[in-house]
C-alpha cells in the first residue's frame, strides 16, 4: 500500500521552512532547459515546482490525480499570471498523453505514492520523447523529521536500478540532504 499525500494539507507544500530547504529555482537550475521544452509535472499538487517551470518552458502540464489539488492550483495559476499550464486530471500510471510526446517530466515527491512503481516508470518512459528527461526529487529513505513513512520511500540507489531497469540513462544524481535529485535520460 502506497503513502499518498492528504490534500487538506496543501497549504504545507507552500511553507517558508520547505522553501528553505527546496527552493524551487535551484532544483530547476540542476536540469538542462532551453526553454522550447513540452513539460509534464507529475504529481504537480500545490503548483510548487510547476509555475517555476512554466516561467522556464513552452508549455506545462500539471498532473495530479487529486482533483482539490488541481483546484488548488488553479487558483495559484490565476494570481501568478502564467497562461500555458494546463491542468490534468490523471493517475500516474495511466496518463493520457500521446507516446513520447513530452521533453521533461519532472516528477517530485510523487513516486513513493504510485501503486505499482514499475508500471509508473514504464508510463513515464512511454510518453518521455527519446533523448528527452525525467527529474525525479524525492525522500531518501533515511528517518527525518517529516515526509512519508520510512516504508513507503525509495532509495536513489533503488530508484536509479529501477529507472536503468527501464533501459533509462542516468545522466545526474544529487544528494539534497533528505532528499535526492535524479535525472534520466531516454
Amino acid at each position: 500500500m502506497s503513502h499518498r499525500f492528504d490534500p487538506r494539507n496543501v497549504k504545507n507544500l507552500e511553507n517558508e521552512q520547505r522553501r528553505r530547504k527546496l527552493p524551487p529555482d535551484k532544483i530547476i537550475n540542476e536540469i538542462p532547459l532551453t526553454g522550447d521544452e513540452t513539460v509534464a509535472d507529475m504529481g504537480a499538487g500545490s503548483g510548487y515546482f510547476t509555475i517555476p517551470l512554466a516561467r522556464r518552458v513552452k508549455k506545462v502540464y500539471a498532473v495530479d490525480v487529486e482533483e482539490k489539488m488541481l483546484q488548488y492550483l488553479d487558483e495559484r495559476i490565476r494570481e501568478e499570471g502564467v497562461d500555458h499550464i494546463e491542468k490534468i486530471l490523471s493517475p500516474l500510471e495511466k496518463t493520457p498523453f500521446p507516446d513520447e510526446s513530452m521533453d521533461l517530466l519532472f516528477c517530485s515527491h510523487v513516486l513513493h505514492e504510485v501503486e505499482d512503481l514499475n508500471e509508473g516508470l514504464a508510463e513515464l518512459k512511454r510518453i518521455t520523447k527519446k533523448g528527452g528527461l525525467i527529474a525525479i526529487l524525492d525522500w531518501e529513505k533515511k528517518q527525518t523529521n517529516g515526509g512519508p513513512p520510512l516504508e513507503h520511500r525509495i532509495s536513489s540507489e533503488e530508484m536509479e536500478i529501477l529507472l536503468t531497469g527501464q533501459q533509462m540513462h542516468i545522466i545526474k544524481r544529487k544528494d539534497l540532504g533528505d532528499y535526492y535529485l535524479i535525472l534520466a535520460q531516454r
